[in-house]
This record gives structure tokens, sequence and C-alpha cells, in this order.
């Protein structure tokens, strides 16, 4: 069963009529047999409160037959969906109304009979106003234009597809800019809206559109495309360009965008239902499950942003400008006691390897930490130490320098040997009392040298922590090679993530309480350098020295 928050359709009535084919006086020809017994079973799916969603399960039936053509009856221009003998097809009606439903089975020799079942249905549509408002810009009369987040790329960026079994694009991402013919892609527009109080969603392209080389054959049945050789394609008179939409699911268990698999999200996989993973006034992500004709199952992931935004989900910075704390690391020698504290060890006994298996041992040596030349400098040695073969530095002002909201603005450059895991971020100051990840995290900069020049933003929660953690990433090729300001701009609603002044991550989750948004409370800093461990990765042999350097850290309210 379903669980629905958004839509919701409650069921009234289901009329059935059969219409038969004639079939007297033919022919008696040598390998022709006409299918005879045929009928067509349904099954109406309900919810968790027992009223049907509008997905309609066919199973069709004959004596004789080589396969069955449906025609579901919602559609003008409407192409047949092919069944074999022994297997059912799914259908979503978004609407009320009378539908004839059509079945088509066809014997040897190329003759068929069929029976045509008429449905009445009567829908109630009823969508959550937060929903709606995200996905439209209102709740009647009002239309909101989507457009690819092309300024974006990596593992958070505006395209990508991996293995069903997991949740990120582990097969392949697009760079920023650079998904196929930009003529074909980047002009589609995606248009949800509301008329006369019923949603609608319609794909505006100019002409062309970017289809997916395993689902090229579903709208060109001639075509014989190149494995991974995606094409542009006229396929307007092929797509269904105006339907309505459904949403369903709730905030706990995700969200469900339900389109017709011919209503594509601009790229086309044949696909009819998307995983909603973020929504916001600023971005909509969504993932979606494609089996394609060469029988391979995969998962997509598309981001897209209101039409005139670029570089990232949404524009503009927050509205802090006061200087409230400045590190400007101005004074040689050790960090300033009165600011910082270090934490030393490797985490044992209760978090060893400080709960990522990390490989280091923390010291305050000025080996491991300096302030040299207006820079701190956090330095990681091969060394053995304290049962380890690493040492660096990690420290806090917890205690000391404690906010709530604001701009953080750190000026940094991290180094590219593998295993090198350097990070400026924050935790929530009742750490000790409400152990992570309820205390809530916030990653201002992460990089991995496994990963050189891909800087990342993240946020941890108590629903979202981990490996299943909210974030984003951006490409920075000279990220080892020189200095750039990565920032937050901290709200009550949200947390935004920006390379020098470019945004490219939000986190503004839909529904804000504690387990979503535990961010409402006193925050500090720390700064550090791991090495190895679940996110740091393999660590180079000929990993001797690397520093992490940071020119200074402000922070505004």
């Amino acid at each position: 069963m379903m669980k629905y928050i958004g839509y919701t359709f409650t069921f009234f009535a289901v009329s059935v009529f059969f219409w038969g084919c004639e079939s007297d006086d033919l022919p008696e020809l040598t390998g022709i047999e006409i299918p005879t017994d045929v009928t067509l079973d349904m099954v109406f799916e309900t919810n968790s409160s027992g009223d049907t969603t509008g997905l309609v399960t066919f199973t069709p039936g004959a004596q004789g037959v080589l396969n069955y053509h449906l025609f579901f009856g919602d559609s003008e221009d409407e192409r047949p969906t092919v069944v074999q003998p022994g297997s059912t097809a799914e259908h979503p009606y978004r609407s009320s109304g009378s539908y004839f439903v059509r079945l088509v089975a066809f014997g040897p020799g190329g003759v068929s009979s069929s029976i045509t079942r008429e449905i009445t249905l009567n829908i109630v549509s009823v969508i959550d106003p937060a929903i709606l408002q995200q996905l439209t810009g209102g709740e009647t009369n009002s239309t909101k234009r989507w457009v690819w987040n092309k300024e974006v790329g990596g593992i958070s960026g505006h395209f990508g597809v991996g293995s069903p079994d997991t949740d990120f694009p582990g097969f392949f991402t697009a760079p920023a800019n650079g998904l196929g013919d930009p003529d074909c892609v980047y002009d589609d527009v995606l248009i949800f809206g509301v008329e006369d109080g019923s949603p609608f969603y319609q794909l505006e392209t100019m002409g062309d559109s970017f289809l997916n080389w395993g689902s090229v054959k579903a709208l060109f049945p001639e075509a014989t495309p190149e494995r991974n050789n995606d094409e542009c394609r006229e396929s307007d008179t092929l797509l269904k360009l105006r339907i309505p939409f459904n949403v369903s699911g709730d905030q706990e268990e995700g969200l469900t965008l339900t389109l017709d698999p011919l209503s594509p999200l601009s790229y086309f996989i044949n696909a009819g239902e998307w995983q909603i993973t973020e929504l916001s006034d600023d971005i909509l992500r969504v993932r979606g499950i494609q089996e394609n004709s060469e029988g391979e199952t995969l998962a997509w992931y598309f981001a897209f942003v209101p039409e005139g935004s670029t570089g990232g989900p949404g524009d503009g910075r927050a509205d802090f400008n006061t200087l409230v704390f400045a590190e400007e690391f101005d004074v040689d020698g050790a960090p300033d006691p009165s600011i910082w504290n270090f934490q030393t060890g490797d985490g044992c006994p209760s978090l060893c390897g400080w709960g990522n298996g990390e490989a280091q041992y923390y010291t305050d040596r000025p080996e491991n930490v300096v302030i040299e030349s207006g820079m701190l400098k956090i330095t990681a040695l091969a060394e053995s130490f304290g049962g380890r073969q690493y040492t660096s530095a990690r420290l806090n002002t917890q205690d000391k320098f404690e906010f709530t909201y604001g701009r953080v603005d750190v000026r940094a450059r991290v180094p590219e040997t593998g295993g090198t895991w350097p990070a400026a971020w924050m935790l929530g100051a009742d750490i000790d009392t409400n152990p992570w990840p309820a205390a809530g995290e916030i990653d201002i900069l992460e990089h991995v040298g496994n990963q050189a020049n891909t800087v990342f933003g993240t946020v941890h929660t108590p629903s979202g922590f981990g490996g299943n953690a909210n974030g984003g990433d951006t490409p920075l090729p000279d990220a080892t090679t020189e200095f750039h300001v990565y920032s937050i701009d901290w709200t009550e609603t949200s947390i935004s993530f920006f390379v020098d002044d470019q945004k490219f991550y939000t986190y503004s989750p839909a529904e804000r309480n504690a387990d979503t948004y535990p961010f409402n409370k006193d925050f500090f800093l720390l700064v550090n350098m791991a090495i190895g461990g679940t996110f740091g990765g393999n660590i180079d042999p000929g990993l001797t020295e690397e520093v992490f350097e940071i020119d200074y850290i402000r922070v505004y309210q």
C-alpha cells in the first residue's frame, strides 16, 4: 500500500462495458489463428487510507495470442503499450472522467481480436499547499518555470547516473554546462502550474529533445542507437508535453512526483515516477529509475532551478554585514588559547579513529600546528606517534566563541596528496549533552586528496548523516595551488554554501524540525586535517608531509 501526503484520490465508481470483434465468414487460412476468450482484468491501487491512487494494473488474457496492444484511453495521440502473454501493465490516471481502455490481442498471421472497457473515475485531488507553492509558485492560477541547474557539476550537480542500489550517481556525473548539445538540452523549460485549481506539468522545448540512448527505441522503433551515445531528436509529436501531475508521500518517507512516462523532465528516460530528493523555492532535485531496452536498471539524478537563476540553487548572499569574529592569524607562534582549544589523541577509547576510521594522532606540537607569516598551518606528518603512523592537529572554539546564524568566510588552500582530508566546519554547542548527529554539523569546507580539486559543503542531521548526509560539491581546478574563500550563509530556514561568492548548494528542508533542521542554536568552529578514514580514503604511500593553510576565519551577523 502507498501512503500519501499531497494528492490523494478517492475512487467512487467503475463502470465496465464490453465490445467484441465480429469474426463471421472469415476464410480458413493456414497458419492463421484468431485469438479467442479475450479478457482484461483490472486492479486499482489504494493508499493507506483506502482511497485509490489512480494507478491501475491491467492483466490481459486470451487463447491463441502472441502479444497484446493496450490503449489506455487518456491521450488523443496514444501509442500502444505492448504486453506479452502472462505479463501485466500499469498506468496512472490523473484526473476524473470516463476512459475507454482498448485491448487488442494479436494471433499468428497478424489477425486480432479486441475488447474495450469503459472505466469512470471520480478523483478528488488535494495537494499539500507547501509543496504546491514550491513547485508552482502559488496555489491557484500560477506557474513556475524551472531550468537545468547547469552551472553546477560533480556528484551533487545537475545530472548524473548510478546504480539503483545506491543513493548517489556513482557511474557518471556531468560537469558544469557539460551535458550533450546545449541547443537540445539547456533550452528546455519545465513548467509546473495550477490552472483553475488543477495542477499541470508542461515541457517547453525548442523542437529537439535530448534522449537517452536506451530510450530512443521507445520513441523510434526503427532506430539503432549506439551504446551510451545519447541523441538529439525532434520528438515533440511523440511526447506528451502537457499533463496533470501528482505528488505523493510525506517528508519522512519521501515525496514522489508522478508523470506520464512520455512526459519527460527534459532528458527522456521513459520513467513516470520520480523521487523528489530535495525541494525548496530555489532547487528541485529528483531521482528516477529507468529500465532500458538492454534489460539494465539505472538511477538518474537531475537538478533544476527557477528560470533566471545561475550558479546553483539560487543567487545572492544573506544580509550579514556586521563583523563579530575575526581570526586573522597575524601573530606568529601557537594559536591564541583564548580562542582555540586543542583536541589531542586518536579519539580512543570511545571513538577510536575519531569515529571515521582515521589514521592520525592529533597533537598540540608546533610541528603539527603553528601560525607563520599570517597563516595557520596544520601539518600532517608520516611518523610513528601514540600508536598511529601519522600526526596532525585539530582545533575548536567550544565555550570560547559560539554563535547562532551568520556568514562564515574561511580563506584557505588545501593539499592534494591522496589520504589528506582537511576541513573547516561547525558543531552544535550542545554536543556534549546531545551527541552527534543530534547536535547537528555544518561542513563549510571539506576536500580529499583522492578527489583533488573538488570541494564539498555538507550538513549532518539526525535524519541525514554520514554517507546519507545532505550536501553539494563543486569543481575547483586550482584548490590545491591557490587560496579561495569558502563560505556559508546560515539563517533560521536555510544554509547556503559558496566558493568565492558563487553558490553551489543550499540546504532548506520543506519541513523544519529538530530532525531535519537542528540549526536554530549556538554552534562553534573547528579546523583540522584528518588522514585516511571513511572519506579520506586510501593513503598515498608517498605521503610524508602535507600542509593545510588558513589565511583567516571571519564571522558576520
